[in-house]
């Protein structure tokens, strides 16, 4: 019963492993861009499982910044918000090797 316990806690310790790669740095202008449409996937969900999207809000002490431009003014650039978070969970051949040895 103990090993099935410590074998649980290894296992969501490996599936809570995801790489750093695993989803694009870039920022995106919409929510389209980042997350897809319907037939097309978008940046932030090319695999599965998916990530997600999340917006930034911008900082607007930059000078330059993505999203709020030149400390808030956005005259001449596409505001690039939409930036992609990892899912939450990943398998991959560690989780593969640890619940084949189960």
């Amino acid at each position: 019963c103990s090993y099935s316990v410590l074998w649980a806690i290894s296992a969501s310790f490996l599936l809570s492993q995801v790489p750093a790669n695993y989803t694009s740095k870039l920022s995106y202008a919409t929510w389209d861009e980042a997350m897809g449409t319907a037939t097309v996937p978008g940046a932030c969900n090319p695999k599965w499982p998916v990530g997600f999207a999340w917006k930034y809000g911008g900082d607007l002490t930059s000078t330059n910044d993505q999203c709020s431009g030149n400390m808030g003014d956005t005259t001449g650039i596409t505001p690039k918000c939409w930036k992609c978070a990892p899912p939450r969970y990943a398998f991959d051949y560690y989780f593969l090797y640890s619940l084949f040895s189960y």
